[in-house]
């Protein structure tokens, strides 16, 4: 969708929340939701998805181990 409008991609990492989850708690945990460095419209457009997709994914799998 970033592609066909022309926009910069912003990858999300979230952590895991299913083992954290009770019922009827009022504190249930937290999520950590982090926002990386932005893909360039240039580099969405330029590259195939597949290839920007598997950098994406490189690079959130490196932050989720950080």
């Amino acid at each position: 969708m970033a592609r066909s409008a022309g926009l910069p991609l912003v990858p999300v990492v979230a952590s895991h929340y299913y083992l954290d989850f009770r019922l009827n708690r009022l504190n249930n945990g937290k999520v950590v939701i982090k926002f990386m460095l932005w893909v360039s419209k240039e580099t969405i457009t330029s590259q195939p998805v597949r290839d920007v997709v598997a950098a994406v994914h490189q690079r959130k799998e490196a932050k989720l181990l950080h």
